[in-house]
């Protein structure tokens, strides 16, 4: 398995990209001398004035604890959005976070939905 691609292979990724929403997704980088020099670089001007809710649901055989447990368990893939989406990190407040658990012994994985909130 290619290290820079978890949970699959490039060619299993590009068959089923329904399975990866975030697998084309690409923060723009931009140009050194496009920032002034006292601009914080940890945050992309995109993410700077949207507001956002990341609604995170897991389908698994065995529910986890909704408070902590479940929380934890998707603390790795929070951290992943949050750099994808080009904020400096999860705690943001222009971020929320909505967690669900649906037991299921047929379907197991987890659907990630991004709302961007209009004020």
């Amino acid at each position: 398995m290619n290290p820079k691609i978890p949970y699959g292979s490039e060619s299993f990724r590009a068959k089923n990209p329904h399975l990866f929403p975030l697998a084309g997704v690409r923060t723009p980088k931009p140009k050194s001398n496009e920032r002034g020099e006292g601009e914080d670089r940890r945050v992309e001007a995109s993410a700077s004035s949207v507001r956002r809710c990341v609604v995170l649901t897991t389908y698994r055989p065995r529910l986890l604890d909704s408070h902590d447990n479940a929380r934890q368990a998707l603390k790795p893939i929070v951290d992943a959005l949050v750099e994808k989406l080009g904020f400096s990190n999860d705690a943001d407040e222009r971020i929320t976070y909505e967690y669900h658990q649906i037991k299921s012994n047929t379907i197991q994985g987890t659907h990630i939905l991004i709302k961007e909130i209009l004020e």
